[in-house]
């Protein structure tokens, strides 16, 4: 309960400056390890992870930027908000997609899974 307002009292009062900003570093970086780990797995279709691995990789060097002091970076303003493009397109994707469509079943099942399933299926077909 204490951290909460000491949280709060961080942002409202900026007692660090550029906190918000070192939030988005964090946001950026676990952004990219998900679509890494969404592009490794093929869980989702490959174009959808490399849109997340863009517009993270995007969002991280525009907030780098403007935590350096590059203010013309930031999303207010015309050269940063094309930095945040693909990274709002993939946010809008993603989710549509897993409501869609879900996970690709096909890697949820593992190599042995198959193996067991295609072994009960030519059971199955050499008894009846």
């Amino acid at each position: 309960m204490s951290w909460n307002i000491g949280i709060y009292m961080i942002v409202t009062l900026m007692l660090i400056p550029n906190f918000f900003l070192m939030i988005c570093i964090f946001t950026a970086t676990g952004g990219l390890m998900v679509s890494y780990l969404l592009y490794q797995s093929k869980l989702v279709p490959r174009f959808i992870s490399i849109i997340g691995l863009i517009g993270y990789g995007l969002f991280l060097i525009a907030t780098l930027l403007e935590l350096l002091g590059y203010s013309s970076f930031n999303a207010l303003n015309f050269p940063g908000m094309i930095f945040y493009i693909p990274g709002g397109i993939f946010e809008v994707i993603l989710p549509v997609w897993l409501i869609i469509k879900g996970f690709n079943n096909e890697t949820l099942i593992s190599a042995s899974e198959k193996m067991e399933i295609s072994y009960k299926l030519e059971y199955l077909k050499s008894i009846t």
